[in-house]
């Protein structure tokens, strides 16, 4: 993935004669209802389809400015990429629960935001119309074409 300012925490990547995009996010699904714990999911997990195949992997940084600086600096890296930043909500957020899972898709030229309502027990599918979550992500990330 290049040179990291924050551990990786760990990284695999599958030969590329078995991934087709469409699995990138059906992995990430899976891999979320992995690593989900009852204090959320930390690192933060993302899958990656590369020219080489499919990468997995976790990062540990500490704050949304760290994740969003491995988006700026590692997206072209990626053909597609979905990758997650545990949050705590507040109320009028559009999310059920007190967390939530911010998700990043990038298709290879654009990208949007979803979440994922969790508690204890309870991982929700993606949402990718909350009210709120999308714009805010999109302000704070900017362009990253």
């Amino acid at each position: 993935m290049g040179a990291c300012v924050w551990p990786v925490a760990a990284e695999i990547t599958v030969s590329k004669d078995i991934v087709a995009m469409s699995e990138v996010l059906d992995t990430f699904n899976k891999l979320i209802s992995i690593a989900m714990d009852d204090e959320g999911v930390y690192p933060h997990q993302g899958v990656g389809l590369k020219d080489d195949g499919l990468t997995i992997f976790a990062i540990a940084v500490r704050n949304s400015d760290e994740w969003k600086t491995f988006l700026q600096q590692h997206i072209g890296d990626f053909k597609e990429l979905v990758c997650s930043l545990d949050i705590s909500t507040k109320p009028d957020q559009g999310t059920k629960y007190d967390d939530a899972l911010i998700v990043f898709h990038w298709t290879g030229s654009d990208y949007k935001i979803g979440v994922i309502n969790y508690k204890p027990e309870v991982i929700e599918p993606i949402d990718w119309n909350n009210p709120y979550w999308p714009a805010r992500m999109r302000e704070f990330i900017g362009d990253l074409a």
